[in-house]
């Protein structure tokens, strides 16, 4: 299309793409039916599933083992991007469109840790449709760590060359930080 975010004319662009498993089938792991797209070769999954009408939700993620990574996504309602991740516990949440340190403020995990079929999701509103993208470790393809800041050089050792690296403050309000292969980050 013609908006500005995405196509702005001379504009130069980068995508990340995964692939997970192709066309997604329904998985009745946990207490609300999903539909999911998983790949156990590369620990990724796409799971899509409707909200119950409150409280807290088991939801099938496909993978074989417990997902390190979760970002999850209201795709109707206004649940904005939710992020967990191991290393902050899974009683916080970090948000990928802000700024804001790490939160306990809404119970979006339930204070429960992903199992090897399940991620427990407390952001369920009745009819609301959202997208949970769940990704476990592979050794020597992925990584998923914490490390505490120092000022000066800080290694995390990952078993194999990153192509891509995430990297986000949690205990401060700072910005998401991105480096890849493809634009030159060695």
């Amino acid at each position: 299309g013609s908006n500005n975010e995405v196509n702005q004319n001379t504009g130069t662009y980068v995508a990340w793409c995964w692939k997970a498993g192709g066309t997604p089938s329904s998985n009745t792991d946990g207490s609300i039916t999903s539909q999911v797209s998983a790949s156990d070769e590369y620990g990724f999954s796409v799971v899509n599933w409707t909200g119950q009408s409150s409280g807290s939700a088991s939801v099938g993620h496909g993978l074989s083992t417990a997902p390190k990574w979760i970002l999850v996504k209201g795709l109707t309602g206004t649940v904005g991007w939710t992020v967990g991740h191991e290393s902050i516990g899974w009683t916080k949440r970090l948000q990928l469109n802000s700024t804001a340190a790490e939160s306990t403020s809404s119970n979006y995990w339930n204070d429960t840790a992903p199992t090897s079929s399940v991620f427990t999701s407390g952001a369920n509103n009745t009819n609301n449709t959202f997208v949970a993208y769940c990704w476990s470790e592979i050794s020597g393809f992925s990584k998923f760590d914490s490390y505490s800041g120092t000022g000066s050089a800080v290694t995390v050792t990952t078993g194999f060359k990153p192509r891509y690296i995430l990297v986000r403050s949690t205990s401060s309000g700072r910005d998401w930080l991105v480096w890849d292969a493809v634009r030159g980050a060695s």
